[in-house]
């Protein structure tokens, strides 16, 4: 993944003024709409792709600053048969203003005022039918779930109390193949309160995945994951859908793949961070790092090897991290998964607080690209 926005006047120079064979060399993020307003490209969760990539699904119309990176005025964003998705505006890249976004058949989806960039009062989602869904109540920096209804018309959640059962899309990477996460618990005075249960879900059922619990005042205490047994002291999933919109005004980039399009790279890469929290890797600023593993059709790999070696301490965690990684995407080739080689590149840096982190994650396969 690229984050560009520190480049983003060169690119944005570039993609407006290129000649036909840069055309031919470079992606198109971006390009002019007409003499005021530039035409965005989007994958579903707001990453700018390529406009002739696959993943491409959103284009965003709007007037904006190249000088400043930032948007200004109003916006619209459409599908690719030109429904209209989402609408707001802008103050100096700053949201003000209502926005609202729209179900493919043009019904309200959800509705939601900023003030300085500030989400304030109430954002209610509906249904596709234009039922209320669901009420989330800002009040500065408490928000709380004020009501919740089904989709028989039974409220769930009345004036911030009631049993909460709703499931939202899982967000990103799911190693576990289950597209909704579904959360069971108590909501009192807006607030998730005592034990909630956590559910993976499909077409096919619903599987216990997790329990959390919760505070009196809403605070998340901790919660427990039956996959990995982990105790985990940061609550993974939310109460109401997480539109991904926002990330639209960073300007973050992704390769044409199925791996970032589904967020297996950020997925990989986190993983790996999560197992050196902790370690103690005294001389690291900056390293780029090779690896290949042998991935069979089901996606499970063997025979991870890594081409690039730092130090004795690192090189033993990063092989044990890697040892933990249970599965990737396999390789797809002429309409059927295979077995296949890939070359993993990553970059491993040391953050502001002195934790590792790896990010950059490429993944090349051999199959695919013979």
């Amino acid at each position: 993944m690229k984050i560009f926005k520190a480049i983003l006047i060169g690119i944005m120079l570039f993609v407006l003024g290129w000649n036909a064979q840069a055309q031919e060399a470079k992606p198109v993020f971006m390009e002019r709409a007409d003499s005021n307003l530039v035409r965005f490209y989007y994958d579903k969760n707001y990453f700018l792709v390529d406009k002739n990539c696959e993943f491409h699904s959103i284009e965003r119309i709007a007037e904006f600053n190249a000088k400043t990176s930032f948007f200004i005025g109003e916006f619209k964003d459409y599908s690719l048969d030109g429904k209209l998705l989402l609408e707001g505006s802008y103050r100096q890249g700053i949201k003000e203003g209502i926005f609202k976004a729209y179900h493919p058949n043009g019904q309200l989806k959800w509705q939601m005022t900023y003030q300085q960039g500030v989400p304030v009062g109430e954002l209610n989602f509906f249904y596709p039918d234009g039922n209320l869904l669901m009420t989330v109540l800002h009040q500065g920096e408490t928000v709380k779930l004020m009501t919740l209804m089904d989709d028989r018309g039974r409220r769930l959640v009345m004036d911030g109390n009631g049993k909460y059962n709703f499931k939202v899309p899982y967000a990103g990477y799911n190693p576990y193949g289950f597209p909704f996460v579904r959360l069971r618990g108590n909501i009192r005075d807006g607030f998730a309160v005592g034990k909630w249960q956590v559910l993976f879900e499909d077409d096919k059922g619903t599987v216990e995945a997790g329990e959390e619990y919760y505070a009196p005042n809403g605070a998340f205490r901790e919660g427990y994951d039956y996959y990995t047994q982990e105790v985990y002291d940061a609550a993974r999933y939310p109460l109401w859908p997480i539109e991904p919109f926002m990330r639209g005004e960073h300007f973050v980039s992704k390769d044409c793949t199925f791996d970032d399009f589904t967020g297996y790279t950020m997925y990989l890469g986190k993983a790996i961070s999560d197992y050196f929290e902790g370690a103690e890797i005294p001389d690291l600023s900056k390293y780029e790092i090779t690896y290949t593993v042998e991935v069979d059709k089901r996606g499970i790999p063997k025979k991870a090897k890594v081409a690039t070696k730092f130090n004795p301490d690192f090189d033993r965690i990063f092989a044990s991290a890697l040892g933990e990684i249970g599965n990737y995407i396999p390789s797809f080739v002429n309409g059927e998964y295979v077995d296949d080689e890939l070359t993993v590149n990553l970059i491993a840096q040391k953050a502001g607080d002195g934790s590792l982190l790896f990010h950059s994650v490429k993944i090349i396969r051999k199959a695919e690209n013979p």
